[in-house]
């Protein structure tokens, strides 16, 4: 995509009269489905996030609206973007990569918050896969919105792919293989076998590429679902072993903001963007405290060891860590927000950030102590209903099958 010039940089998606309604494709990036698609529910979602840039100052724009309508970098540029509205709603006004006479670099944001003459907010984001796990991401997702296209009238298919794709398979080749075996299958034999009990007999398919494979199995349509061309799921995840564990990924996109800032005069706040659900607070915790960290359960009790970002003193510079979870176009009124604090910062947040929760974290000798402090929902702190944007196709009478992508 070619970069813009200053005077098209005037809004985040293009102006034309919109017709798709179709979902997204698992291989269509973020940007694409949001420019493109006409149901109600992205109607609202474009509206929402036009108003809030008209709120993004004009000197740095035209850059941030390159990275918002790039594919690899779209997930970034809107975290910034929900940032820099969280805060102006919160401290009332918000400087964006603005030269400060205490530091050699140019923040993402400084805001004023109360008791402070500036926190440096720094954002990070991260999907929790390393690059292989990315990679082998956007591999499979056109494998799936291949497979996706075979028309299924009589059986359901449920892949469970395993290991990580490392080239893109042949995926003609797939379709073909998996369009002549639903062929040669017997619709009422299978049948016979679910109502018998015997569903494990029923006939599998496994696809190779390489160290990958991919079983899809089969289950027969009964009812209204018989004679639908459609029937494809999803079990499990499409990438295999992890080299790396999820916190350790979290902690080295930290590790990397945190090392910009060494002697800071204002607190430094640094808001990471977990997005996926398997991401969870104990992965957190592990990043941030230690991996036997990972041991606090619900007494809000645990072990440290020094391999956290924050553990043993370490970053000190750095005042907390804001936690997003869920947080993409479509789901800002249900991003789930946490401030952890660092309780060795040289420039601690006193009073933690108005209106959101947070983590009052202390040690008792080798014990970590986590005192958890509620916050307004993110509903509330946008102004939002709590079911902003609606149905997925803004029609509870024909609801999509799939929600907009991430």
């Amino acid at each position: 995509m070619n970069a813009m010039s200053e005077s098209e940089a005037t809004t985040l998606f293009d102006v034309f009269e919109r017709t798709n309604m179709h979902k997204s494709k698992h291989a269509e990036t973020g940007y694409s489905f949001y420019n493109n698609s006409a149901w109600p529910a992205v109607v609202k979602i474009r509206a929402l996030l036009e108003e809030w840039f008209l709120a993004y100052p004009q000197e740095p724009r035209t850059a941030f609206l390159n990275r918002f309508r790039d594919a690899n970098q779209h997930p970034s540029a809107f975290f910034e973007l929900f940032l820099h509205e969280l805060f102006l709603r919160i401290a009332g006004s918000v400087r964006v990569e603005a030269p400060c006479s205490w530091t050699t670099h140019k923040p993402d944001f400084l805001a004023p918050i109360e008791g402070s003459s500036g926190v440096i907010i720094e954002a990070v984001a991260t999907t929790g896969l390393n690059h292989e796990e990315n990679t082998g991401e956007r591999y499979f997702a056109r494998v799936y919105d291949a497979l996706e296209s075979v028309p299924s009238p009589d059986f359901l298919l449920t892949l469970r792919p395993k290991g990580q794709l490392a080239t893109q398979p042949p995926i003609d080749e797939f379709v073909y293989s998996v369009q002549t075996w639903l062929g040669t299958l017997d619709y009422d034999e299978c049948q016979y076998l679910c109502e018998s009990k015997n569903s494990h007999k029923l006939p599998v398919r496994v696809l190779r590429h390489g160290e990958w494979n991919m079983e899809i199995s089969v289950w027969p349509k009964i009812g209204s679902l018989r004679g639908r061309l459609d029937g494809l799921t999803l079990s499990g995840t499409s990438f295999g072993f992890r080299q790396e564990k999820v916190h350790e990924i979290i902690h080295k996109a930290l590790d990397r903001k945190a090392n910009m800032y060494k002697d800071e005069i204002s607190p430094l706040v640094l808001a990471i963007n977990l997005g996926r659900a398997f991401i969870d607070e104990e992965s957190v915790l592990a990043a941030l405290f230690g991996d036997v960290a990972s041991e606090i359960r619900h007494d809000g009790r645990g072990n440290s060891i020094s391999n956290g970002l924050i553990a043993k003193a370490r970053h000190r510079s750095v005042s907390g860590v804001l936690v997003a979870w869920d947080c993409y176009p479509n789901s800002v009124a249900r991003t789930r927000l946490m401030l952890y604090e660092n309780p060795w910062a040289s420039h601690p947040l006193a009073d933690g950030i108005p209106g959101l929760a947070r983590c009052i974290t202390t040690f008792r000798g080798s014990q970590i102590i986590c005192e958890k402090r509620e916050g307004k929902e993110s509903s509330e702190l946008f102004g939002l209903p709590r079911d902003w944007p609606g149905p997925r196709y803004g029609d509870s009478d024909n609801p999509p099958e799939e929600d907009a992508p991430e």
